[in-house]
């Protein structure tokens, strides 16, 4: 991917702005009147920003749980689900570690945004 993607999306993950979910790109929780995000919803949300184009619309493009091609070209990924170029060991919670093919498994298998974001920044040349 390219570094300077990579920079934004990491300092994004470890901003605390963004309310992590798992199972799904983006969600509003209206009674929180929060919008929720999974690591590649972040990353689709820099791209919504970066590109004048509403979140929303990027968010109902067809795809199968992954960045849309758009924001997949923008942040030079070869995936949609942030495949790692080697399966990566992840201690998650409750002392309970497992391997992971891609970020979207690693979001939604309890790894929190820190932690994705010390994957990513070592791994980012062949995502």
């Amino acid at each position: 991917m390219k570094q300077s993607i990579m920079q934004k999306w990491v300092a994004a993950l470890r901003s605390g702005e963004y309310v992590q979910i798992t199972g799904q790109l983006s969600e509003c929780d209206i009674r929180a009147s929060k919008r929720g995000f999974c690591c590649l919803g972040v990353l689709t949300d820099l791209y919504a920003k970066d590109s004048d184009i509403p979140l929303e619309t990027l968010l109902s493009i067809k795809q199968d749980g992954g960045i849309c091609r758009d924001v997949e070209k923008w942040a030079g990924m070869g995936s949609d689900m942030g495949t790692l170029p080697s399966r990566v060991f992840v201690d998650v919670e409750y002392g309970r570690g497992t391997n992971h093919d891609d970020l979207a498994n690693l979001n939604d298998d309890g790894a929190g945004f820190n932690r994705i974001a010390d994957v990513i920044e070592e791994h980012w040349e062949k995502l």
